[in-house]
């Protein structure tokens, strides 16, 4: 992996639950990293439910190793939210990560 591979700017978003003034819970969703990624898509399908056709697609996220990265968070890349279903350190080495994640688009 070179350096210049990593020239997309992605979000690593994390869902927080605070208390307000008032002693209620919200969730709120912050940005938990900006990074340089490598994007790639890795496979598309379609599929009917609701009688509509659904679109899933499913992207790779190349990144610098980063720690406290977690499946529940989302990945906004392109003013899309993507759904992190796995991370991926290859061999342990702890200097690049996948982050495979998927988006379901209404077709």
């Amino acid at each position: 992996m070179q350096a210049g591979d990593l020239k997309n700017k992605i979000q690593i978003l994390k869902t927080t639950v605070t208390t307000d003034s008032d002693g209620f819970q919200k969730q709120e969703t912050v940005v938990f990293a900006d990074c340089w990624a490598k994007v790639t898509p890795t496979q598309g399908k379609e599929y009917y439910q609701a009688a509509a056709i659904q679109a899933e697609n499913d992207v790779k996220f190349t990144i610098r190793y980063r720690k406290g990265i977690t499946n529940d968070m989302k990945v906004q890349y392109n003013n899309q939210i993507y759904d992190i279903k796995s991370i991926i350190d290859f061999n342990n080495q702890h200097q690049y990560i996948d982050l495979v994640c998927e988006v379901i688009t209404n077709g």
